[in-house]
């Protein structure tokens, strides 16, 4: 757990709290209630603001047609699972969004850029005929320096975007179980984006085209709660013992009494993490076996955002140059991930996950994972020739088994798009790789046939020979 501190409204906070799980009306003493699932995003803004002397801000994507200038949403389309053909959607209403912030400044304002302002406006209900209406959230948040009373103008200013996100959800706070395709015009500020995304997609295509247009389509994922109340005597050693390293004093922890003195006398509580950090995989590590194979809850999503430390984003990749600006995105549906890109390794790039074997509905949770790598980082990890033929997902289990995973690719201007589907949890590596193929001048045996007669060719290309045919 980190210590808490002031965050940009993308970052995904970790926590650590007691509280009132709805599936424990009256908790008793002697248990502890533990849930992880891992968000992977952080939360956009419908609004735009400025946080005053904090020198943070969160610019809410305009409709480009506001010309409030740039980045803004260009398009919005929708369309069912599996269809080929995408439906435009229409902005209709502005969102009317509850402004809790008591130090924040809520406004509005036009982009600047050659002093990396980006537009801020407000955020829109989207409809289209035979679709649920959703809201679009497309954000970008930074950092300013100067006299906040000076913020939207150039007057003694400077401003820094760091963080993008894009966010779809219906009004229960879920997103429709429908593809969706959006595209932002980000002008000169797609130059400032750097690092990798994380997205909740189901089988993303993304380009980031050359005139700075940011287009990401996909389907939106259910994800899975782990979760379960546990004897306090059954926690895991080790989960104890980081609890004793981590919250000293207990009291940054929220705790009430030396995790090493729980036992059935002690108070019921409730603990639940989300941090976007290798100590989640590892938390769920050590209660998977607690927690069993089926997950608690679940609910829908549809986001991505290129959540990392905004002011010193990760630009290395293997050995690979120039790689810096807007890497890729690695997207799945686990309930726990890496947060780091993927690793770069001699067998290719890995990648971790992790979640329970069955949905919270009983069913099989089917396992999704996706990356889209700008083409430049590809040639460099996997040479010229690269195609779906040469390029294959295996997947690795904590037992030492392996299999390899159905896959989808195509390639846009800029990226190539891999997605692997139909794969099993609990926590397996995934491994992307080019398949080394025989040498051209490999052998190669036939059978042809001519009536009753059967012969064997063998050579390079094999042919049978006349009045022969290949069996």
């Amino acid at each position: 757990m980190n210590k808490p501190g002031t965050k940009l409204f993308l970052a995904s906070l970790v926590f650590l709290l007691a509280i009132e799980n709805p599936l424990f009306a009256a908790p008793t003493a002697g248990k502890i209630w533990i849930s992880i699932l891992q968000s992977g995003l952080g939360v956009t803004t419908p609004t735009s603001f400025n946080t005053g002397d904090r020198n943070t801000f969160g610019a809410s994507s305009p409709l480009c047609s506001e010309k409030l200038g740039f980045p803004c949403i260009d398009q919005f389309s929708v369309r069912k699972p599996g269809a080929k053909t995408w439906t435009p959607m229409i902005a209709t209403t502005k969102v009317d969004a509850q402004k809790r912030c008591t130090f924040c400044k809520y406004m509005t304002w036009q982009s600047i850029a050659d002093k990396n302002l980006p537009a801020g406006g407000d955020s829109y209900y989207w409809s289209a005929k035979g679709f649920e209406q959703v809201t679009l959230s497309a954000s970008m948040s930074g950092y300013f320096t100067g006299d906040s009373k000076n913020f939207g103008t150039g007057t003694g200013m400077t401003y820094q975007p760091a963080g993008v996100g894009i966010e779809i959800l219906d009004a229960q706070r879920n997103a429709p179980d429908f593809e969706y395709r959006v595209q932002l015009k980000l002008d000169s500020f797609s130059k400032l984006i750097s690092g990798w995304f994380i997205g909740r997609l189901a089988n993303p295509d993304l380009d980031l085209t050359d005139t700075g247009d940011l287009i990401v389509s996909g389907g939106s994922v259910l994800l899975q709660s782990a979760g379960g109340e546990i004897p306090y005597e059954e926690l895991p050693a080790d989960y104890i013992s980081d609890l004793v390293t981590e919250c000293n004093p207990l009291s940054y922890c929220g705790l009430e009494s030396d995790p090493r003195t729980w036992n059935k006398e002690t108070p019921w509580q409730s603990f639940g993490y989300d941090s976007n950090d290798a100590k989640t995989i590892k938390l769920f590590s050590q209660f998977e076996k607690v927690f069993g194979n089926k997950a608690q809850e679940q609910y829908r999503v549809w986001a991505i955002s290129n959540y990392r430390d905004w002011r010193n984003p990760v630009s290395s990749f293997g050995n690979c140059p120039g790689s810096q600006g807007f890497q890729g995105l690695v997207s799945t549906n686990a309930t726990v991930f890496s947060s780091e890109p993927p690793i770069v390794t001699d067998a290719g790039l890995t990648y971790q996950v992790g979640s329970t074997h069955l949905k919270a509905d009983g069913t099989l949770n089917n396992g999704t994972y996706g990356v889209s790598i700008r083409k430049d980082l590809a040639t460099c990890l996997w040479g010229e020739k690269i195609a779906p033929e040469n390029i294959s997902i295996e997947l690795t289990y904590k037992d030492g088994q392996s299999e390899i995973v159905t896959t989808s690719f195509n390639s846009t201007k800029n990226y190539y798009n891999l997605n692997a589907s139909g794969f099993h949890y609990s926590m397996p590596k995934i491994t992307i790789k080019k398949v080394v193929k025989p040498a051209s001048s490999s052998k190669q045996t036939i059978t042809c046939i001519k009536g009753k007669v059967t012969k064997k060719v063998t050579a390079v290309s094999p042919k049978c020979p006349a009045g022969y045919k290949k069996k």
